[in-house]
């Protein structure tokens, strides 16, 4: 039981408690000299602190005391007059004059001479404009959001979007605290906890002394800022639901790396533009897509190009258009090539010169008749012998054999009661003469 406690003030001097008990060594006003050379720090008593009930204090749990060098604290005695065992209560805000030059004779600071940093109220409300000032250094301005591509070649009159970009709140809007409204914990290192109340911009934040900041404002907004690297693991499943828009940009290289299936499941458009190149490389698997639609491709530079090991195959179910421009070559290699035409009609319409070698045996068959016709000479080269077998060969024109040096058609006889080559009788007209050979 404590009788007739002696409450004072002092000053602390040491919190390097060597048990780590939270004691600290308080220089008391009306004890202990003002000189370090009768009272040296080293010879005070370590106090214990005395902690708020919401500190279990209790197998390491709790937290650790605030109180720094140069503070001014409030106690008592517990011992009465001996004035031998202490309980720090709490410590004293009041205002802190500027950093004067260190005397090392004379105590109530902090030896160290590190505290205070600067003079001025011992409360944390200026430390609080630090932090404004620091949200303000750090909001970022004009984030460039993703466009959708134009088509204009594709689709006449298809125009490229405006570019839109998007800023982080301004902190002025949603962080404005009003004392003594702001509940603020700043801790040594620089680092700060923000509870404000202040009507109407109820807002929580912490901040690291780096500026890494998490702010959640008055409308529920929540304000992530990292000034270095970012990292989150998750050793189970993540899920993010998005009600709104999403918004991603990244000024460098995106780097997905799935272990799984990817799904991605899209109602509306997906619309993809990449300024150099898209790479696809399926390793071990195939490529399947299904398209209830129309496909359109424009190449406007280069060339297309497709290898393929085995075979092609290539369904239509309508007209099928191949315009070319240039020269088109196609080259089989195979053992057998064959075209299947079941329409009605099938129409091939050459330019003007027509190649065609066979570099073997060339079978053309047909069902139903075939007209050949050239509107300039046509020649026929066999080296070996040619086979014409029809039971019917009508020639309208000269037929020239022998290289030119014979002419199948010298004279023709005409029958007085025939017409052309229905015969009838024997020749009572004088022949005429035929065509000049060679001609």
């Amino acid at each position: 039981m404590i009788q007739n406690p002696q409450f004072f003030i002092g000053v602390v001097e040491d919190v390097n408690d060597p048990e780590e008990l939270g004691r600290v060594k308080v220089r008391i006003f009306g004890k202990h000299s003002e000189s370090t050379l009768e009272m040296p720090t080293e010879n005070l008593p370590w106090y214990t602190t005395v902690m708020p009930m919401t500190n279990p204090g209790i197998a390491g749990q709790g937290r650790t005391i605030g109180a720094q060098p140069d503070s001014w604290v409030f106690g008592l005695f517990i011992d009465g007059s001996d004035e031998q065992e202490a309980l720090i209560l709490g410590t004293v805000a009041g205002t802190s004059s500027a950093p004067a030059p260190q005397n090392p004779n004379i105590g109530f600071k902090d030896p160290k001479g590190i505290n205070p940093p600067v003079a001025g109220s011992d409360a944390p409300a200026g430390t609080v404009s630090d932090l404004q000032n620091k949200r303000v250094a750090n909001r970022t301005l004009d984030i460039p959001i993703a466009r959708k591509p134009a088509l204009s070649a594709l689709n006449e009159g298809e125009e490229l979007p405006e570019e839109e970009s998007i800023s982080t709140p301004d902190p002025a809007d949603y962080a404005k605290p009003v004392y003594p409204y702001n509940n603020a914990e700043v801790f040594k290192g620089g680092h700060a906890v923000e509870y404000d109340s202040t009507p109407g911009h109820e807002r929580y934040s912490h901040m690291h002394r780096s500026g890494t900041a998490t702010d959640i404002t008055a409308d529920g907004k929540k304000i992530e800022h990292i000034t270095g690297d970012g990292f989150t693991v998750y050793k189970k499943q993540n899920t993010v639901y998005i009600v709104g828009n999403c918004n991603l940009t990244v000024d460098r290289d995106i780097n997905v790396k799935c272990g799984g299936d990817y799904v991605l499941d899209i109602d509306g458009t997906m619309h993809i533009q990449a300024n150099k190149g898209i790479k696809t490389k399926v390793s071990n698997g195939n490529i399947e897509t299904e398209l209830i639609g129309e496909r359109k491709m424009l190449i406007q530079k280069g060339s297309d190009q497709l290898d393929i090991e085995r075979s092609l195959k290539l369904d239509v179910g309508d007209d099928y258009k191949i315009d070319v421009k240039g020269n088109m070559s196609v080259n089989a290699t195979g053992e057998e090539t064959r075209m299947f035409f079941s329409s009605p009609e099938t129409s091939l319409t050459f330019g003007p010169k027509l190649v065609t070698t066979v570099n073997g045996d060339h079978d053309d068959t047909v069902t139903g008749n075939k007209h050949i016709t050239s509107n300039a000479g046509m020649k026929i080269a066999c080296p070996k012998k040619l086979v014409i077998n029809t039971p019917v060969q009508q020639v309208s024109g000269d037929v020239v054999a022998g290289g030119g040096q014979v002419c199948l058609i010298t004279h023709v006889h005409r029958q007085k009661n025939g017409k052309e080559n229905a015969g009838g009788g024997i020749d009572t007209l004088a022949s005429i003469g035929g065509t000049t050979v060679g001609v």
